[in-house]
């Protein structure tokens, strides 16, 4: 009887845990995941050398769409890369400080090795 009630309890908890993930799956996307194709561009401006560009978007916010926050993407050449997730009702412009940084909300941020997202702060 109690190895039965054992894995009972073991089935349980894998269960739990597999619906606990797919609900952060779902409602707590990743910066990579975000698809900013179907988000409303915000800003635009190209890097001092010309060969990068970055694109901010507003996204609706991460709880019910109640508040904004701001996801922005490198372009270069053919690909595309979310260097930074912020947060606010207000949108500060990014600024380069030199052809790979920039920096938004006090953060500078190397657009090819680093990333921002404020839900980790």
């Amino acid at each position: 009887m109690k190895w039965r009630l054992h894995w009972r309890s073991i089935i349980i908890v894998i269960l739990l845990l597999a619906f606990a993930v797919g609900i952060k799956v779902r409602f707590y996307p990743s910066l990579e995941s975000v698809n900013t194709k179907r988000l409303q561009v915000v800003s635009e401006s190209v890097s001092p050398d010309g060969h990068y560009v970055l694109k901010t978007y507003v996204m609706g916010g991460v709880l019910l769409r109640s508040d904004y926050s701001y996801i922005g993407e490198i372009e270069y050449g053919d690909q595309r890369r979310n260097v930074f997730w912020i947060s606010g009702n207000q949108f500060e412009e990014p600024k380069w400080i030199d052809d790979r940084t920039i920096e938004i909300d006090g953060k500078r941020i190397d657009i090819l090795t680093d990333q921002y997202d404020f839900r980790w702060d």
